[in-house]
């Protein structure tokens, strides 16, 4: 049993339709270093682990409810894990002994864009067809069989307009000061409250909230919350990449020939090591959300997250608001929380008559496994 406590993972029935399913790959982005949460934490909570690797209810940590779900949507060997310098230790702590697919550890910390590509290298180079799902691995959301099914409806979208990458949003349950805000095109706003999974909207504007004041104006009037979870057929997004980010691409190709021929045993595994060192070195940081997004709006379409609770666990204020909306007593002290009664069980509920819940060293190219 991994140090933390984690049970044996029960990897949920695949909810993708068949035709689909053997061209989804899942990415899996766990290099945060979790800045905004630690800092504010105080230390016996976090002990300085990013969020993705903290167990805050339940048995499993963050990482390990992304890594299931996306297993779920995948398959087992379509999961790409992208993890930051140094963090293949917590990793293997953080999950189960056999996690699912491949791990990435980058070399350096560079921003969630070059974490995104060097995974899509690796999905095209043995899928052309292949049709992408990004998951941060910080997300709490509840109940999993909703998300999972909107998740498997982006990606069918994707799958059907292949030219266009789908974002998925969510309902703010409030104003968040620091957070990315998606403008839908609201013409069609009626059916997409209703059906929202059927009709993706345009996507009018992006904007990142740095205060209450701006958040507040954005929720007053009807902004949506951007999760950074993406649908995306690879070689649209392999061609987003060129468009708008041509220096980082050229570091990319050059990996990805590497791994074509790593996969094809032209070459051993330590020369695609030495390709991602490469693609890595002085190498600028750039974040997908405002490098690439921003200026693709005419080529992107965004989804409600429809029946389903979302939070990005980015400070400890958001996990108290997730877990007293649930019910559930955390697994560690953050303060009070409401309805958690002095002697209940960490990580259970304290309400009575409630279902016991739970939140959802090597080579740096490697089989998880």
């Amino acid at each position: 049993m991994p140090a933390n406590g984690c049970t044996e993972r029960v990897a949920p029935a695949p909810v993708v339709r068949d035709e689909s399913r053997e061209n989804l790959w899942a990415i899996v982005l766990a290099g945060g270093k979790g800045g905004r949460m630690i800092s504010t934490a105080p230390p016996q909570p976090l002990d300085g682990r990013p969020p993705q690797f903290r167990v805050f209810t339940g048995t499993r940590t963050m990482l390990q409810h992304t890594l299931d779900r996306a297993a779920a949507l995948a398959g087992e060997s379509r999961v790409l894990t992208v993890l930051g310098p140094g963090q293949r230790g917590v990793f293997h702590e953080a999950v189960e002994s056999t996690p699912p697919g491949r791990l990435i550890e980058e070399p350096e910390a560079c921003g969630t864009a070059p974490a995104i590509f060097v995974a899509a290298a690796l999905a095209l180079e043995q899928d052309p067809k292949a049709t992408l799902l990004v998951l941060p691995s910080n997300h709490f959301v509840y109940p999993e069989a909703a998300f999972l099914k909107r998740a498997a409806e982006a990606c069918e979208h994707a799958r059907r307009t292949p030219d266009r990458a789908m974002l998925m949003c969510a309902h703010p349950v409030g104003a968040e000061a620091v957070a990315e805000w998606i403008q839908p095109d609201k013409r069609m706003w009626a059916q997409f409250l209703y059906a929202p999974s059927r009709r993706p909207l345009d996507v009018l504007s992006l904007m990142e909230s740095s205060n209450g004041a701006e958040a507040q104006l954005l929720y007053r009037y009807g902004w949506l919350l951007n999760t950074g979870i993406l649908a995306v057929q690879a070689e649209t997004l392999w061609k987003l990449g060129w468009e708008f980010l041509p220096d980082m691409m050229t570091r990319m190709e050059i990996f990805r020939s590497a791994a074509r021929a790593a996969l094809n045993s032209q070459v051993d595994a330590s020369h695609l090591e030495m390709a991602l060192a490469h693609a890595y070195r002085g190498l600028e940081t750039v974040d997908f959300s405002k490098a690439i997004l921003p200026l693709a709006l005419d080529r992107a379409k965004v989804l409600m997250l429809a029946d389903v609770y979302w939070a990005s666990f980015t400070s400890l204020q958001r996990v108290r608001e997730a877990l007293s909306w649930l019910g559930v007593c955390p697994a560690f002290s953050t303060g009070p929380l409401q309805g958690c009664e002095e002697g209940s069980e960490k990580g259970a509920s304290p309400k009575e008559g409630r279902e016991r819940t739970s939140v959802q060293s090597g080579s740096r190219l490697s089989k998880a496994g």
